[in-house]
């Protein structure tokens, strides 16, 4: 029952048109709606097809296909004409075989795909290698329908396969001793349709169902019935498909089944379950089973799912329709279809293929193949590369190939129904290749272009266009055109892609013509680098603007960065002024642009006066004050101008009083107004001003002040003093506050005579004690600070006298290797000349200036050795040596090879006429000191301590062994050596003693008295302290390089007859000898053994010695102080005797750690 309508107060008619145009509108969006749910629901395929090429179409035009299988390595194609093609994966052929006479019925590859097998309705079954000459050929003279090699065909030689046909028997071949020979597995039961064989299982169908057979036990497993109601096999064929080893896909007619086949388990001795081998199996399992609404025309897995060929039977089509195999004249078939269903039957994918000459074929035309046949690796629905299963239909003049869709095929699709950020998210999750996000991005910025969305397509730009600076220029001027350049500026590179000047050019000019972007058009000035972009084009589009309303201040702002990157500091800076910018005046200052600050006196003065008025005087030549009071005074409703013109007026006073004469008067009343407390000292140090003028200006704001005892006191005038005195006579307090006043200034007894008496003084008491405390304070202080000068003078004075005590040691290199000789040849003598204390005072009386004050010799310049003090005596080294000697051996000293040098002491001259009368005075102000002359002078130590420099081994902080020697370091070594002697403890008597017991022995190194002892051992000798290096040993010497005096340089060992080295005619040497020399002079040690050694031998010609000093220190080894050290050192030939050889002495400059490391060479002085 249906309610009429009520008619509104509008009428009826204007209703029906409203009605009519509402419900018109409806439809429309519910069409809109249903759309975009299709849209939606729309579901992107699974598979993509492609026809084969290659040779497929010339062998289909005058032959028609049967049947296909697919090896891992190429595919065979069986034909009606009985010939069998073996093609590539492109559809080319490589190879044919005219196997047979009629139809081929079925092909089977073993696994390894180097057989091929076919049979044929002429009867035949021919097998074929592929890669050998191999042909057998066998007739069973009735119709062969199905075939299956052994997958391990071509590995055993048993040559097994199984074959059956429309006899009805399933013939299981294999080689014997004595030939092939038949088995028949079963029969009895119609025709076998196919058959299909995985490892050691045979799967095959006949018209009662699908039986599996286990050759590895030799029985049967199971038996599988035919789907109730499927037409007849021979009519619409069963399908089987292995997917495993143990799954078995069955497609028959409308059915698909799916068996697994699984093992018997049985319980193990401890409970446990045991897996029975593959030969066990005896269960089959149908795990999945449905019915189709088509007809299966080949089955295949697809990862977890199944790819059906599906045949779409008419309205017309019945089992009579299967009656002929030959196609339907009336051409009314629909194509066929290929659909991924799961094992439920729930469809993932649906697609027609245009098979050629679809509209004549039936269900036993088609066929399906797959590769590979071990399965590929599906996770997530998505194959790994290489793994993808590929798919053949066959049709009877077609072969369409169908594979999975991959990334880019999924990124199309996207791109295609105008999902973009989907297409975006997968090629950025790695999907396809890298050149698919050019692609993708510039068609997702076209579509938010379309759809307006200029702030997102701006933002995804970066990410979209990357590094591509030819892209980002085209998006740039296309923003531009669109008018909406603006939003893409922050999003636009400096670096890494770098654009054209023009780009960032019109970039820029987008923004400072848009008002609404104009803080954006600062913050890009500001972070873009300047060299970029060019700023005149810029600064051209703004200019115009400057009186304009559309002048903001942060245009105004970028117009002065503008100017700046320009060089255009003076408009920049004017800018800077009227946008008060706190950083003006480093500007100012960077630029040099104090000729600008002319017209911006009243700019300056706000932003920081204190940094402005110093600016302002310091320039009042370019900005005279004049100038800067008028337009301060002109300013006067902008900013507190009287406070500004009276701290520029108060500096200038400061600066130049005659400066600023004329605005005096003025600067009075600013005093009076800003800082009263300074009016005072202008009044008395300015005579520019008026003094009626600032009379009355003190008057009216009562600026009188009583200072007379401070007027007084400033004028230092007596006179003046007696009249405040008289004055102050006659108020007793003013008496009271002159009393407070005079200490310092005037005697407090002469005010208190002048008193009257009888006068009452208020706080008179108080007073006095405060005039005769602050007298005692200012009496005390006067007696400390004297007594502090007179300790400063006497202080500096002892200082003075002791360093002018202290005596400096003067020596050359030639001087110090001399003393060191002449200590050797004082060691070895039994008796020393003595110097007496008396000649010593005679020759004292005597001595002069320029001459030694003991032997009164004059000094040679050449070998200076000296000590001098600065009461102008000096003494040479060895007079002084010769006196301390005679004075040890006074003293009883035991030790007789005690000898001391220069290095050791430094002289203490005191007062000349009493020590030359003491001994032992003299001997005890014998002092060291570290000294600024050459090392080592008298110092502070204890005078009473007699000491020798120590040459002591001291372990360091890092657990090595050195040597401190005073002689052989430099200045600033020795210092450094001293000051860690002193730390160390080493200056004892024990340490003195051991030094010269070491020195004594080192010398004595080498020496061999009885050099029947160096025969006796072959030249082989390490006695005692005696170490030699003889010939033998020679090759296990390290290589050195050294350098003569004449620059000329070798490497040792080497020697050759002759005199001299040449190294470019090196001779294996019969006696090779070198010194090792690690002193400036170490003659006396080369001749105590090198001599001896050669006589030992008596063959000059043969023996060959070189002398090698090693010179570490890092200055001596400067090319030009080394080039100089060899012209100075320069020695001359060896005069020992007619035996004796010359004597090659080389030297080698560098670090020689390594080299005395190898060597065992611990300590330089022992090496």
């Amino acid at each position: 029952m249906q309610m009429a309508p009520l008619p509104s107060e509008n009428g009826i008619d204007g209703d029906d048109e409203r009605e009519d145009e509402e419900e018109e509108e409806e439809e429309e969006e519910e069409e809109e709606e249903e759309e975009e749910e299709e849209e939606e629901e729309e579901e992107e395929p699974r598979l993509k097809y492609q026809r084969m090429g290659g040779s497929i179409p010339s062998l289909l035009s005058n032959d028609a296909a049967s049947c296909i299988a697919v090896a891992e390595r190429m595919i065979a194609l069986g034909t009606h004409d009985g010939t069998v093609h073996i093609l590539d994966f492109l559809g080319n052929q490589v190879k044919e075989f005219a196997a047979h006479s009629a139809t081929v019925n079925d092909l089977s590859f073993d696994i390894e795909g180097e057989y091929i097998g076919s049979c044929s309705d002429d009867g035949s079954v021919v097998i074929n290698g592929l890669f050998i000459e191999e042909r057998m050929k066998f007739d069973y003279h009735r119709p062969m329908k199905a075939i299956a090699l052994d997958p391990e065909y071509s590995r055993k030689a048993s040559r097994r396969f199984v074959t059956g046909g429309l006899a009805g028997h399933l013939y299981f071949n294999s080689k014997k001793w004595l030939g092939y020979r038949d088995q028949v597995l079963h029969s009895g039961e119609g025709p076998i349709h196919t058959v299909k064989w995985r490892t050691s299982l045979i799967a095959w169908a006949n018209d009662a169902g699908v039986k599996v057979y286990d050759t590895a036990n030799d029985q049967r497993i199971t038996f599988i019935e035919r789907p109730r109601g499927s037409p007849r096999p021979e009519l619409l064929l069963p399908h089987l498909v292995w997917q495993d080893d143990t799954l078995l896909v069955i497609g028959w007619g409308t059915s698909v089944k799916i068996a697994s086949i699984r093992t018997n388990t049985q319980n193990g001795a401890n409970g446990t379950y045991s897996r029975i081998p593959v030969s066990s199996m005896n269960q089959v399992d149908i795990v999945a089973s449905f019915q189709t609404s088509y007809y299966i025309s080949g089955i295949a897995p697809f990862g977890d799912s199944l790819v059906v060929l599906a045949y779409i039977p008419g309205e017309e089509d019945g089992e009579k329709d299967f009656s002929s195999s030959l196609p339907s004249r009336q051409g009314n078939a629909q194509r066929p279809e290929v659909r991924v269903v799961t094992w439920n039957n729930d469809e993932l994918a649906t697609d027609a293929l245009p098979v050629l000459g679809f509209e004549h074929y039936k269900a036993k035309d088609y066929s399906l193949a797959h590769a590979p046949f071990s399965g590929s690796s599906y996770a997530g629905g998505q194959w790994a590369a290489g793994d993808e299963p590929l798919y053949y239909i066959v049709s009877p003049k077609d072969v369409v190939i169908a594979k999975p869709r991959d990334a880019e095929d999924h990124i199309s699709w996207l791109l295609q129904h105008g999902w973009h950020e989907k297409a975006l998210a997968a090629v950025e999750a790695g999907q396809g290749r890298s050149e698919l996000l050019d692609e993708v991005g510039s068609r997702y910025l076209d579509h938010l272009i379309v759809e307006r969305k200029y702030a997102e397509a701006a933002s995804l730009c970066p990410k979209l266009l990357r590094g591509s600076a030819s892209a980002w220029e085209r998006w740039v001027f296309h923003f531009a055109h669109l008018r909406q350049l603006p939003v893409l500026v922050p999003y636009i590179p400096t670096e890494n892609p770098r654009l054209r000047d023009t780009a960032y050019e019109v970039a820029l000019v987008a923004l400072a013509t848009n008002p609404s972007f104009h803080k954006e058009l600062l913050s890009t000035v500001k972070s873009w680098p300047s060299t970029i972009y060019s700023a005149l084009p810029v600064i051209s589009a703004i200019e115009p603007q400057l009186n304009t309303s559309s002048m903001t201040d942060a245009l105004k702002e970028a117009l002065a960065e503008l100017y700046v990157i320009d060089g255009q500091y003076e408009k920049a800076f004017s800018l800077y002024a009227d946008l008060m910018k706190p950083d003006i005046f480093d500007f100012i200052e960077k630029h040099d642009l104090q000729d600008a600050i002319r017209e911006k006196v009243v700019q300056l003065m706000m932003l920081d006066p204190k940094r402005a008025v110093p600016l302002f005087i310091q320039n009042r030549d370019l900005i005279t004050p004049s100038e800067v009071v008028l337009q301060l005074m002109s300013a006067q409703d902008k900013c507190d101008s009287r406070y500004f013109l009276h701290l520029y007026l108060h500096v200038l006073f400061e600066v130049n009083p005659h400066a600023g004469r004329d605005f005096q008067d003025m600067q009075v009343e600013l005093y009076a107004d800003c800082d009263p407390k300074m009016l005072l000292p202008f009044l008395r140090s300015s005579q520019h001003y008026t003094l009626e003028k600032a009379y009355d200006i003190c008057v009216k704001r009562d600026l009188v002040k009583e200072q007379a005892v401070e007027f007084v006191t400033m004028q230092h005038d007596d006179d003046l003093w007696e009249e405040l005195i008289k004055q102050c006579l006659n108020k007793p307090e003013m008496v009271g506050m002159l009393l407070e006043h005079t200490v310092g200034n005037l005697d407090p007894l002469y005010i208190v005579n002048m008193v009257p008496n009888g006068l009452e003084i208020p706080k008179l008491r108080d007073r006095l004690v405060k005039i005769i405390t602050d007298y005692r304070t200012e009496t005390s202080l006067r007696h400390g600070c004297n007594d502090i000068l007179k300790a400063d003078c006497v202080n500096l004075l002892v200082k003075y006298y002791k360093e002018a005590r202290h005596g400096v040691y003067l020596s050359s290199e030639e001087g110090e290797a001399r003393a060191k000789r002449d200590d050797h040849r004082a060691s070895s003598q039994d008796t020393v000349k003595p110097l007496t204390l008396k000649n010593s005072e005679v020759k004292s009386r005597t001595r002069g200036p320029a001459r030694c004050c003991i032997c009164f010799d004059p000094f040679s310049i050449q070998g200076l050795s000296v000590v001098v003090f600065f009461c102008c005596h000096a003494y040479h080294e060895a007079c002084l040596l010769d006196s301390l000697y005679t004075i040890d051996s006074k003293k009883g000293s035991k030790d007789g090879s005690s000898q001391r040098t220069m290095s050791d002491y430094g002289y203490d001259d005191g007062n000349d006429e009493e020590d030359e009368d003491e001994d032992e005075s003299a001997t005890n102000r014998m002092r060291m000191k570290k000294g600024k002359g050459s090392g080592l002078s008298v110092g502070d130590l204890d005078p009473t301590t007699e000491w020798h420099a120590p040459t002591e081994d001291v372990d360091d902080h890092r657990g090595g062994v050195r040597a401190i020697d005073w002689r052989s370091s430099s200045r600033i070594d020795r210092d450094l050596e001293f000051e860690i002697a002193v730390d160390l403890g080493l200056f004892n008597k024990e340490a003195i003693e051991k030094e010269r017991a070491r020195l004594k022995d080192e010398m004595n190194r080498g020496y061999f008295a009885d050099i029947s002892e160096f025969k006796l051992h072959g030249g082989k000798v390490a006695a005692a302290n005696k170490i030699i290096i003889p010939a033998m040993a020679a090759k296990k010497f390290p290589d050195i390089e050294v350098t003569r005096y004449d620059r000329g340089s070798f490497k040792l060992p080497i020697s050759c007859k002759g005199n001299m080295a040449d190294a470019n005619t090196p001779t294996v040497p019969k006696v090779s000898l070198v010194c090792l020399s690690f002193r400036a002079n170490s003659q006396p040690m080369v001749d105590s053994w090198t001599v001896p050694f050669a006589n030992a031998f008596n063959d000059p010609e043969n023996v060959h010695l070189y002398e090698v000093s090693l010179i570490d220190q890092w200055l001596l080894c400067l090319r030009p102080i080394k080039w100089l050290l060899l012209r100075v050192v320069r020695k001359t030939k060896h005069d020992g005797g007619k035996d004796a050889l010359e004597r090659q002495i080389v030297y080698s400059f560098g670090d020689h750690y390594y080299f005395r490391k190898e060597l065992k060479i611990l300590n330089l002085l022992t090496a």
